[in-house]
């Protein structure tokens, strides 16, 4: 008898400690959710099939671990192994991709369109260094490498697909960031994090600034939220979309690409909007010296769809 009331004392111990459980999470969930302030609702959504090319409007995508599907999944390298960008080859805007019958399609002024699978399987593979990590990508063949090769007057260049079957960059293991960073945080091909958040108020004081309309699309960012409070995005480090979890990792520091016109792939005289930001926008963090902040780049922390139209709360 004695053996039975030890085992009910312990089962209704072990019950009672799993309700506080249960009601402090939800208790904390409540407050948190509480703490959180409107800031607007999306505007626009965008994919960036290759990295430093156009990108794809779409009306809504499901949030994945290492970004929106097809996000980055494509990089263009030299014959150096040095991967491309906006930086060096301004050209790289006007190259269009589109995505259609498990294809990715490719159209550039003066030049034929090309096409490659999506889903490529046993190509080689060469590891590169994106920034400050390393990352393999697999070769999508001779044919779509020449065409860039012509498009942009350069030899040798190649397109790396960053297939499912090789590993993602973490965050983690970024030697200047990777303290800001969790463990699950990862990423394709893009500079450090899976997704770039901005806000229309913030550009509308920039462009009150600038000689002439910036567009938000000079930024890249993948999901543009329509906000009244500029620079809503100093205040907050968790962004709420529906049911998808937001984290900024840091504010984002803005560098020469956004100098190219994403219409006519030409770097702007006067380098607006980067020499008007520097005026106003300075970084705080020695780690981003004296680049100019637009934006923030974050990681996810709870996965699920967002939509056009969706509401954005902080906290």
């Amino acid at each position: 008898m004695a053996g039975d009331r030890d085992s009910s004392t312990i089962i209704t111990t072990v019950t009672i400690t799993a309700a506080a459980l249960i009601a402090s999470y939800l208790l904390y969930k409540a407050i948190r959710k509480s703490s959180r302030k409107l800031i607007g609702t999306v505007k626009e959504l965008y994919v960036y099939p290759i990295k430093s090319c156009a990108g794809i409007q779409v009306d809504g995508a499901n949030c994945w671990i290492d970004g929106f599907k097809w996000d980055r999944r494509w990089i263009v390298i030299d014959e150096a192994n040095d991967f491309l960008t906006l930086r060096s080859q301004p050209t790289l805007a006007l190259v269009q991709p589109s995505i259609e019958d498990n294809q990715l399609k490719l159209t550039a002024p003066d030049m034929p369109p090309i096409s490659i699978p999506l889903n490529l399987k046993g190509n080689e593979t060469t590891e590169i260094k994106l920034w400050k990590t390393n990352v393999t990508g697999m070769d999508c063949g001779k044919e779509i490498g020449e065409w860039f090769s012509k498009f942009l007057n350069k030899p040798n260049c190649r397109l790396l697909f960053k297939a499912d079957e090789l590993p993602n960059r973490y965050i983690k293991d970024d030697p200047v960031w990777g303290i800001d960073g969790q463990a699950d945080d990862q990423c394709a091909f893009a500079d450090l994090t899976a997704y770039h958040l901005a806000f229309t108020a913030s550009l509308d004081v920039l462009n009150s600034k600038t000689s002439h309309p910036i567009s938000m699309r000079n930024f890249r960012p993948n999901i543009i939220v329509e906000s009244e409070e500029p620079h809503v995005e100093d205040q907050f480090k968790y962004y709420y979309i529906d049911n998808v979890i937001f984290r900024k990792v840091k504010d984002c520091e803005r560098c020469l690409l956004t100098t190219v016109d994403p219409d006519t792939g030409v770097k702007d005289k006067q380098l607006e909007p980067i020499s008007v930001m520097r005026s106003y926008r300075q970084p705080k963090d020695p780690r981003q010296k004296k680049s100019p902040l637009f934006g923030i780049n974050t990681a996810i922390d709870q996965l699920g769809p967002v939509a056009i139209g969706s509401t954005v709360y902080a906290a």
